[in-house]
């Protein structure tokens, strides 16, 4: 299953993005986040070319119709950890599957 680019962003990335979203400065961000502010840019970066958007307004808007609930970003977050395991450690599926009872 290939994601689109938009939904390709790491869970930091998302992060930043809901927080951009939330109108935060870089430095509450970092101040949150406990990460350094350059690196808050960096994922703010990421984002932007990742979504397509150019500025934080646009990756506010982005992440807004993108995740208009809290449901809809914890689905996304689900679909990252999925995705990272079936990448990274059972490429079949299987044991989820059978962990569902499925």
């Amino acid at each position: 299953m290939k994601r689109k680019p938009e939904d390709q962003l790491t869970l930091r990335e998302l992060r930043v993005a809901q927080l951009v979203s939330e109108a935060k400065s870089n430095a509450v961000i970092a101040k949150e986040m406990e990460i350094k502010i350059c690196t808050v840019k960096s994922h703010i970066t990421a984002a932007h070319k990742k979504t397509g958007s150019e500025n934080r307004m646009e990756l506010m808007l982005w992440f807004q119709r993108k995740y208009p609930t809290q449901e809809g970003m914890v689905d996304a977050i689900a679909d990252i950890f999925l995705d990272f395991y079936l990448r990274n450690y059972d490429k079949s599926g299987a044991s989820i599957l059978r962990g569902l009872g499925l």
